[in-house]
């Protein structure tokens, strides 16, 4: 049997246009994306859509993000609290306007809970109306990604302490709780934003991307599994930073990501301009 491994590109994020109409109800159509809260890693938790033109909006993100985050535990079901600790994830994106008014709420993932979807919801529009934004902020209104995870840890996967360590601590069910005590300020490399796919920002085309190999040991042991790796490519098309989300073998997981650090795509462009982007990879081991 001959080793195989395979590298899908993995956009977790639904495209389309952003929506600017005032929500009253949980809109569902049409069908949000699939999560699946073990490998649902966001990074940040609050990703923010608009261009913030230099605007230092920290502060005034802490407050968006500690509304919600009060609001959305007042809200979670009984199954999604011990001693049950139900797992799920979702994902809803949402404009604030000048005088804090929200609008454009909707769904663009899910793990299929209706419930703990709602509960999400809850936390976003019970936290309404927000302050008014910064007179600084010259935007028409600030759009924003909220990610909603339930007890991670809860199936026991593997992080790694450092990406590129090799060091691995098992997930923490109360670490990150509800993904909102995550990282919640715009994601950066090298001082410039890290933007996501779709709101005018294509998705990277790669021009280099070799394939892991199987190592001796693994072949050995016939290991079978799949890798998923976070990753940023840089304005110039280089992997600029890489970890491990999800794995299934340290070794293998190790190789998966020196791999993937020699990578090079095509610039990714926000209208028209070079940008830095992050996408998940996935990597799948087979033996054929």
């Amino acid at each position: 049997m001959r080793p195989i491994s395979r590298f899908f590109l993995t956009i977790p994020l639904a495209f389309g246009v952003f929506l600017y109409a005032q929500e009253t109800h949980l809109q569902t159509s049409p069908a949000p994306a699939l999560c699946d809260p073990d490998t649902f890693v966001p990074s940040p938790a609050l990703e923010v859509l608009s261009d913030t033109a230099g605007v230092d909006l920290r502060q005034y993100l802490r407050d968006v993000v500690r509304s919600i985050r009060i609001n959305w535990r007042t809200a979670i079901p009984a199954d999604a609290q011990p001693p049950s600790n139900k797992a799920g994830c979702a994902t809803i994106e949402f404009a604030i306007e000048k005088d804090g008014k929200l609008t454009g709420m909707k769904l663009v993932q899910s793990s299929g809970d209706a419930r703990l979807e709602r509960a999400a919801w809850a936390g976003i529009t019970a936290s309404s109306p927000f302050r008014p934004l910064p007179e600084q902020f010259t935007g028409e209104s600030l759009g924003l990604r909220f990610h909603f995870l339930y007890n991670p840890g809860q199936r026991g996967h593997l992080v790694p302490i450092r990406p590129g360590s090799g060091e691995w601590q098992s997930a923490s069910a109360g670490e990150n709780a509800g993904s909102g005590s995550a990282t919640f300020e715009p994601q950066t490399y090298n001082g410039e934003p890290v933007y996501r796919v779709g709101h005018g920002v294509t998705a990277p085309k790669g021009t280099y991307m070799p394939n892991p190999s199987y190592t001796d040991r693994a072949r050995k042991k016939k290991l079978r599994g799949t890798v998923i790796l976070a990753i940023i490519v840089t304005p110039e098309g280089d992997v600029g930073d890489a970890k491990v989300v999800r794995g299934f073998d340290p070794e293998m997981d190790q190789n998966a990501l020196n791999t993937v650090r020699t990578w090079k795509f095509e610039p990714t462009t926000k209208d028209g301009k070079p940008v830095a982007v992050a996408i998940n990879v996935e990597a799948s081991f087979n033996l054929y």
